[in-house]
């Protein structure tokens, strides 16, 4: 499978991205990877697959996690659920203003 670069584009005046996983579908993320660190929450489901840089570890619904800048990382439900993910891409320009170690 191809990797490919995501492009995050931040809501205006929010220093980050937000999603939430269609819950009516299985979740299928290809591998990617962006400049900011992401921080998601599995709420309810199923196990969840995420593979970060080769590693796979599997998330349970109440797990929260994180990726760092540029490592590549994909996702898949391991069953059909009624799942709810949600995440945050925060702003690589604007964590570092903030916290500027973050790029390290």
């Amino acid at each position: 499978m191809k990797i490919i670069y995501e492009n995050v584009q931040t809501i205006a005046q929010l220093p980050f991205k937000y999603f939430e996983h269609d819950s009516t579908k299985e979740i299928i993320v290809a591998p990617h990877w962006h400049q900011g660190i992401e921080i998601n929450y599995l709420i309810a489901g199923n196990d969840l697959n995420f593979v970060i840089n080769g590693k796979t570890t599997t998330y349970h619904p109440g797990d929260i996690w994180t990726i760092n800048h540029r490592d590549i990382h994909s996702a898949r439900s391991l069953k059909p659920a009624h799942y709810l993910e949600f995440g945050l891409i925060i702003d690589d320009d604007f964590l570092q203003h903030q916290v500027p170690a973050s790029k390290n």
